[in-house]
């Protein structure tokens, strides 16, 4: 199949309601331009008088109400320390009460799960390794059942030991997926 070059052609319309339309959303989007304008320049007066607060800011004296929020801190802090330690008694507790034997049981299946994650890891890459053997092989049996420009490489399986490549067709695809969705 013969690759065309793309061009732009364009084509004159005579459609009254398409002219108003088109009328309509260029005037609004030029009134979203000149409201956006009108953004950025209260967004730079905002700068400046940000700049000027807080130069006005450093020459107020809130020593008074630092030491109120030092005050305030102190006491959070100890309120912290205090429910540190209520949970540390907690969990104590927990750690006495609660039988051993459930713990070693959770604790057991967790590494028998963190073991078979581990397994499964391996045999993962392992597999990965064969696909990285089997894609150029594959690609090289295949490429000369490949017809037109747009067919492509898709699975290789083994059914009743027969191995059976598929080669498939990106327009027929896109052909079959746009009748779908016009559907």
């Amino acid at each position: 199949m013969k690759h065309t070059k793309h061009y732009m052609k364009i084509i004159e319309l005579n459609n009254d309601k398409l002219k108003e339309m088109l009328e309509a959303k260029g005037a609004l989007i030029t009134q979203g331009r000149s409201i956006s304008e009108e953004i950025e320049n209260l967004e730079a007066q905002m700068k400046a008088v940000d700049d000027e607060l807080v130069a006005a800011e450093k020459l107020i004296d809130i020593s008074d109400i630092d030491m109120d929020a030092q005050s305030i801190t102190d006491r959070f802090n100890a309120l912290k320390a205090e429910m540190d330690e209520v949970n540390k008694k907690v969990a104590e507790r927990l750690s006495k009460e609660v039988p051993q034997e459930l713990k070693d049981r959770y604790d057991t299946m967790k590494k028998m799960k963190d073991d078979l994650e581990t397994e499964r890891n391996k045999i993962a890459i392992k597999a990965q390794k064969y696909n990285d053997k089997l894609i150029p092989l594959t690609r090289k049996l295949l490429k000369p059942f490949l017809e037109d420009e747009f067919d492509d490489f898709g699975s290789v399986t083994v059914e009743n030991g027969i191995i059976k490549g598929v080669v498939f067709n990106h327009v027929d695809d896109f052909k079959d997926a746009y009748r779908k969705k016009k559907a």
